[in-house]
């Protein structure tokens, strides 16, 4: 079987014969995307300026695609991504991941996956101190030195870790109420 023009897969959207298509991100955008991660990736760090304007860029591309945006803040527990959330209530869920997932492969991933790597995590401080206060009510002491999950969980000893990671969470969610909450350790 040959291809041809008629074959190609119709544009962000429209429909064939065959039905409707999975909108996408345009090639172009995909380019700018790319061009965008190379020159923030040029000096071979990111910063959290980086992962900022690499999360601005994914927004505005939701904009473009009528995805509506939110932009909550770095994560509280480890300060190495910035959550935010992306819908439209007239899309389907495959039209809203298809497209929120291409803006954010286009724009953020490469960012994303360096600055984790290249960043240590660091706990808010407000969630950190709640965390060691829960985790001193349950007679565990800290050396209040701590810095991430991690060092707390050193700190109160891996036959705590459930302990640990209950007080973070419940402290996170009560200094964040509207906020999904992960604790990884």
């Amino acid at each position: 079987m040959s291809c041809s023009d008629s074959a190609k897969e119709p544009p962000n959207g429209q429909t064939t014969a065959a039905g409707p298509a999975t909108p996408r991100i345009a090639d172009r955008e995909i380019k700018e995307g790319a061009k965008l991660q190379a020159k923030l990736l040029a000096d071979g760090s990111v910063s959290r300026g980086d992962y900022e304007e690499a999360v601005k860029a994914v927004g505005e591309c939701f904009a473009r695609h009528d995805l509506q945006f939110t932009n909550e803040g770095w994560d509280p527990v480890a300060n190495q991504t910035i959550d935010f959330t992306f819908g439209n209530p007239k899309l389907s869920d495959d039209e809203v991941l298809s497209l929120g997932d291409g803006c954010q492969k286009a724009y953020l991933e490469r960012i994303q996956e360096g600055y984790g790597t290249s960043s240590k995590p660091v706990m808010n401080p407000a969630v950190l101190k709640e965390s060691q206060d829960c985790l001193a009510m349950q007679g565990i002491q800290t050396t209040s030195k701590e810095t991430n999950v991690n060092e707390l969980i050193a700190s109160a000893g891996q036959q705590q870790f459930k302990t640990v990671v209950k007080c973070i969470k419940e402290s996170a969610q009560k200094l964040y109420p509207n906020r999904s909450i992960y604790v990884g350790g």
